[in-house]
């Protein structure tokens, strides 16, 4: 083996040396890119964060300065309409108008919901309270002006009070008669929905401790058998068991628990 091969100088290793300096630089060159790839982007993050918690921060404050103007508008116009139900004459139509002119939007958001555009009284310029509360005080003496007349020509009927009619004797004992029986009734069907309620809540806790006959005890003289669909399945179930049909729980493709 040569001299010069067994340790590697500058003299014997030149190109290889020259190798890898050039790798190290490269390698260097490539981290020092991406560092400044990674601060770049970091920077822009941090940029387009700073731009939108600025967008917000701007667009609450509008909506606040918004909301602080409609409460505002509102407090006004509370004072005008109080204003006007205390004296008629302070208040004009104008008032209103001049009041409102340019915040159609903060009306519609106050009272747009509670009074919609097609119910609002023809002729009558649309959310003005004061022409709206003229247009009422205009019908009512026009109503009342128009009554007058009538009356003051003979033309008014005066008011008709329907009575019922008393009932005849005859009608007063069959009512007497037939009333007892309608009560009896009535105590039947009551006691037998209480039995009813009774029973339910027991079969819900275990079907099996309600019997067929307490059953039919239970909706005698009603229609709960054909109407309530919980009676009718319980009631079937307590009869298969009865019956010493098979009984898995499944009635009427409704489940009620295992038997």
């Amino acid at each position: 083996m040569p001299c010069r091969s067994e340790h590697a100088t500058r003299e014997n290793h030149a190109p290889l040396l020259r190798l890898q300096h050039r790798l190290s630089a490269i390698s260097i060159d490539w981290i020092n890119l991406r560092i400044r790839q990674h601060n770049r982007r970091a920077r822009e993050h941090q940029r387009i964060r700073r731009e939108a918690r600025a967008a917000r921060i701007t667009t609450t404050r509008k909506v606040r300065a918004w909301k602080r103007e409609i409460r505002e508008l509102n407090a006004k116009l509370a004072d005008m309409e109080e204003k006007y139900r205390k004296d008629k004459t302070s208040v004009k139509v104008e008032d209103w108008e001049t009041l409102v002119e340019g915040q159609e939007r903060k009306m519609q958001v106050l009272f747009g919901k509670k009074f919609p555009r097609e119910k609002w009284p023809a002729g009558v310029p649309y959310l003005n309270f004061i022409a709206l509360m003229e247009h009422e005080r205009k019908g009512k003496r026009d109503m009342l002006k128009n009554r007058a007349t009538k009356k003051r020509e003979g033309k008014l009927e005066p008011k008709s009070l329907k009575q019922r009619p008393l009932p005849t004797p005859t009608k007063q004992k069959a009512a007497l008669q037939t009333n007892p029986i309608d009560l009896h009734h009535l105590e039947r069907q009551n006691a037998q929905l209480e039995k009813q309620i009774g029973l339910l809540r027991r079969s819900r806790m275990d079907p099996t401790s309600v019997s067929f006959a307490q059953w039919r005890d239970a909706v005698a003289d009603t229609d709960a058998a054909e109407k309530d669909m919980t009676v009718r399945c319980f009631m079937e179930l307590a009869r298969r068991r009865e019956m010493g049909e098979e009984c898995d729980g499944w009635v009427f493709g409704r489940y009620y628990g295992p038997m």
